[in-house]
């Protein structure tokens, strides 16, 4: 008899199936926002906050050396990189043009404050 066993370095089936469901929730519920247009008021305050929150944080490691900053900057990149991984291959999914977005928009936040010495 031959027994294969499965391959430990491969997620399972149902670990491949429950990425699936929570990529689907998250989507559902950011697409609300995006199509109800009187939602975007509300996600364009969130959007912004995130924003903010991206280059403040960015300003801390960059400009303070901030030890303590380095830490949340982890956490968001992670975040990021699990984000963008449950959602690369789907089809027409807004949601890694949206948080690549708001790094951009982050960044360049955190630049302009730099340069006019903000913060």
């Amino acid at each position: 008899m031959n027994h294969v066993e499965a391959d430990p370095t491969q997620p399972s089936e149902t670990e491949q199936d429950a990425a699936r469901t929570r990529s689907d929730r998250i989507e559902g519920f950011l697409g609300e926002y995006l199509k109800e247009t009187m939602l975007w008021p509300v996600f364009i305050a969130v959007a912004a906050h995130a924003w903010v929150a991206i280059s403040s944080v960015l300003l801390m490691v960059v400009r303070d050396r901030n030890p303590f900053a380095f830490f949340p900057l982890f956490v968001m990149g992670m975040g990021t990189l699990l984000i963008l991984r449950h959602s690369f291959g789907r089809k027409h999914t807004a949601i890694p043009i949206m948080v690549i977005s708001a790094w951009v928009l982050g960044g360049v936040l955190a630049w302009i404050a730099d340069m006019y010495n903000v913060y």
